[in-house]
């Protein structure tokens, strides 16, 4: 059997920095990705594949989906560093 010590509470406020981090890196990547929707859209729409409409209306669900993503991001750290920091 191995033990291991508990944590200190410095090493818990460096655990969940490194968790806020990861959070706003993956933040980062969806914004990124949103860029590359957009540009998509647009693409398909300045090829006239698709209506100033349809255009406007998937601009409207990619920063839905988007701000979606986010607070689901923001929720999932908030909760990760929270049970860090429980002793």
């Amino acid at each position: 059997m191995i033990k291991i010590p508990p944590l200190t509470q410095e090493r818990r406020m460096e655990i969940a920095k490194q968790v806020k981090a990861m959070g706003e890196e993956i933040k980062a990547r969806v914004r990124m990705t949103r860029q590359d929707a957009m540009k998509e859209s647009k693409r398909i729409f300045d090829a006239k594949e698709i209506g100033e409409d349809e255009h406007k209306r998937d601009e409207k669900d990619i920063d839905a989906l988007v701000k979606s993503m986010n607070d689901k991001i923001d929720e999932m750290t908030k909760n990760k560093s929270e049970e860090v920091m429980k002793i």
